[in-house]
């Protein structure tokens, strides 16, 4: 009796449609909130959630430069003033940061060729739409939930704002995925010239998990918005009959 009484609370009270979208609307969301945070600050692998990643190789006893463009962050490492031994180089330490804000005690040369094009290009290129479109996929989510069984003009307009955060998702994955690979054949094409005073030779990578993220969280996001759009059917398993059924509530 109590295994039944078990299984019928879990199938009608928690393993319903509802607790499977809010669910991955949670899983969406985390995803789009962690690639929002990316190079914000180091820790749990955010520093490697960038766009592009712009380094520079050092010359004359130098460490390589390296910037890492997140939506809202900086990670940037550059290598002391002075030149040392190559047997005594040890890598330059990588701090994160918002935007164009690095910490107090930061030595990292806001002026510096490649940070100055960092920050341009995430200012000019690099459009926060996953912020769009996560924020109106959870309002328009709440909406769609409270206006679904009743139907009507409000049913309708909630529906429409879930399927326009839906499009701003993709284009979103669309729009950075594209751009930095953009950016990373360009720099192949122009044969990764030097900046800087003419030191060093300056390559682009486009950031993988990044995109990957954007890929994962767009295509559940879109699954969602369709899944809502369809009245949300589940499908359920008819042994009762002796065949295995399709049903629709």
């Amino acid at each position: 009796m109590l295994p039944f009484l078990l299984t019928t609370f879990l199938k009608d009270r928690i393993l319903n449609k509802t607790f499977f979208v809010c669910l991955f609307t949670f899983i969406s969301l985390i995803i789009y909130l962690f690639i929002l945070l990316g190079c914000i600050s180091k820790g749990v692998g955010i520093e490697n959630l960038y766009w592009v990643m712009i380094s520079q190789n050092g010359t004359a006893g130098q460490l390589p430069v390296e910037v890492r463009i997140g939506y809202f962050g900086i990670c940037a490492s550059f290598p002391p003033n002075a030149t040392m031994p190559n047997d005594r180089q040890i890598p330059a330490p990588l701090e994160c940061f918002p935007g164009d804000t690095p910490p107090g005690l930061s030595s990292i040369p806001m002026e510096h060729p490649v940070l100055s094009s960092a920050l341009t290009l995430q200012k000019s290129a690099l459009y926060p739409l996953p912020a769009l479109a996560s924020s109106l996929y959870l309002v328009s989510l709440i909406y769609y939930f409270i206006f679904r069984e009743r139907g009507g003009r409000n049913e309708k307009i909630s529906k429409f704002l879930l399927g326009v955060s839906a499009a701003l998702g993709v284009a979103g994955a669309l729009c950075a995925m594209s751009s930095a690979k953009a950016l990373h054949e360009i720099g192949i094409l122009l044969g990764h010239h030097a900046v800087g005073d003419g030191e060093g030779e300056v390559t682009i990578q486009a950031g993988s998990w990044e995109g990957a993220g954007l890929c994962v969280a767009a295509g559940i996001h879109f699954f969602i918005v369709i899944y809502a759009a369809c009245g949300m059917p589940v499908f359920g398993l008819g042994f009762d009959r002796g065949y295995i059924g399709k049903r629709f509530l």
